[in-house]
């Protein structure tokens, strides 16, 4: 597949406009084909993460559905990175999730490169999943942020579990004495930024559903 990709010209653009034209759905329907993108890049992912878990001997998994930002259902797996206890393994792990992005993003490169003509709903879907993998691994590198595989790949490099709740209590220490030791400094640094961080998520991820419903049911 990589040599198909690098074989020849990709026309990313041309290709994409091809698909979009061809795609027999009207505009309001385009949602459930950007949930339904979405939702199998996560399920992929999730399995990445799996898949590094269970080849460094870790037993307990849970696989299950659970609401994002409360309303959104998603496909998750709960593992016990904790009880690994190589640290040079626990990054794998939650590597992990991001390798399996990238094969997966190979594929759907090749697979809308070829086939965009003859399958353009598909071809749609695969274009909507790449534009999911490319958001979501951009707010998932996100050291800052917590519950992203940056975090956590970061806070097992410095060897500080909990450390978004930990930064996070000395910054309110901080707020309500006025006063800190200055080893705590770059920890209230980085809550500030961990605030910020989650601030712009939340707002990158409903200002586009807001413009959607507006302009896809606005009479």
């Amino acid at each position: 597949m990589i040599y198909n990709i690098a074989s020849s010209p990709l026309n990313f653009k041309q290709n994409y406009l091809e698909t979009l034209y061809a795609v027999p759905i009207k505009f309001k329907s385009l949602i459930g084909f950007i949930y339904l993108s979405a939702f199998i890049s996560v399920c992929f992912h999730e399995i990445g993460h799996y898949f590094f878990y269970k080849l460094f001997k870790g037993k307990t998994s849970i696989f299950g559905f659970g609401l994002l930002f409360f309303f959104l259902p998603i496909f998750y797996n709960k593992i016990l990175v904790s009880l690994i206890k190589e640290k040079k393994e626990k990054i794998i792990i939650n590597f992990g999730g991001m390798i399996f992005d990238l094969i997966f993003l190979i594929f759907l490169i090749f697979f809308t490169k070829n086939y965009h003509i003859l399958y353009p709903t598909i071809s749609f879907i695969c274009y909507v999943t790449m534009i999911s993998i490319c958001i979501r691994t951009f707010f998932n590198v996100n050291i800052f942020l917590p519950s992203t595989d940056g975090y956590f790949v970061f806070s097992d490099t410095i060897n500080k579990p909990n450390l978004f709740d930990y930064s996070n209590k000395l910054f309110k220490e901080f707020i309500k004495s006025r006063k800190t030791k200055a080893k705590n400094l770059p920890y209230i640094f980085y809550a500030l930024i961990g605030y910020l961080s989650i601030f712009i998520s939340w707002c990158f991820f409903f200002l586009p559903l807001i413009i959607y419903f507006y302009y896809a049911f606005k009479n």
